[in-house]
């Protein structure tokens, strides 16, 4: 009797635990997938004839927003590179085919990316840089500031809490300090740039203040001068509130 009672325990156990891990199963959270935005720096003819190419046929054209990230594209994979390209018609078939003209590696661990495009000259006209960075709010969290230095060369700054220097491309982000928890409530963090002569020292590029959101971010692109001998660098700031998921 007592060896016929354990094997209805050891069997009413093992039936728990399959329920248990079927229950799991059932309730746990679909896995995210990836998803990327673009964003094109300065002016270019390029933007208007750049196309996101997701098969050897199948492409989607790209449409870059002036004062914000753009509408949201999906990756199939962050094993693949994501590649770019312009639209072309066989002179033989006249059928539109898609020459790549720039790629893109998936930014390490991340689900979520942004997509920095430059343009730069060549040879046979203009040359398309992408720079892929992750848009994650861990990697870019709430009440923090990211540079992207389009200059070129080295910068000496003052971003938020940070004061050191920012090299060409994608900084990581540094928090700022905001005036309330009331998000209608919005502050300002210093921004200031310079670049380092070798001969005069440092020459002062831009010196001023950026809105601080309680509840956002900022993205700042710094552009060279419009023109050769002017001392001032252009800026662009995207400001977003993307939804943080609850750990």
């Amino acid at each position: 009797m007592a060896h016929i009672l354990r094997h209805l325990i050891r069997a009413g156990a093992y039936l728990l635990l399959c329920w248990q891990v079927s229950l799991f199963a059932q309730t746990a959270a679909p896995k995210e997938s990836l998803a990327f935005t673009v964003y094109a720096v300065g002016q270019s003819p390029a933007w208007d004839k750049l196309y996101y190419l997701t098969g050897p046929k199948d492409a989607v054209k790209l449409s870059f927003r002036g004062n914000s990230r753009s509408a949201v594209l999906k990756a199939a994979s962050a094993a693949k590179p994501l590649v770019f390209g312009v639209e072309q018609v066989d002179p033989a078939t006249q059928q539109i085919t898609y020459v790549p003209v720039a790629e893109a590696q998936w930014p390490d661990k991340a689900v979520k990316a942004l997509l920095v495009f430059t343009a730069g000259s060549g040879p046979t006209g203009p040359q398309v840089q992408v720079t892929a960075v992750d848009d994650g709010t861990k990697a870019f969290p709430l009440r923090s500031v990211r540079i992207f230095n389009a200059t070129g060369v080295p910068l000496m700054a003052k971003v938020g809490e940070f004061e050191g220097t920012v090299t060409p491309g994608m900084s990581v982000s540094y928090p700022y300090h905001v005036q309330s928890e009331d998000p209608n409530k919005v502050g300002s963090f210093p921004l200031a740039f310079a670049f380092n002569d070798p001969a005069k020292g440092p020459i002062l590029l831009h010196n001023g203040y950026a809105e601080a959101w309680p509840l956002g971010r900022a993205l700042v692109f710094v552009l060279p001068p419009p023109q050769p001998g002017v001392m001032a660098v252009q800026l662009r700031t995207l400001v977003d509130a993307p939804v943080v998921p609850k750990s």
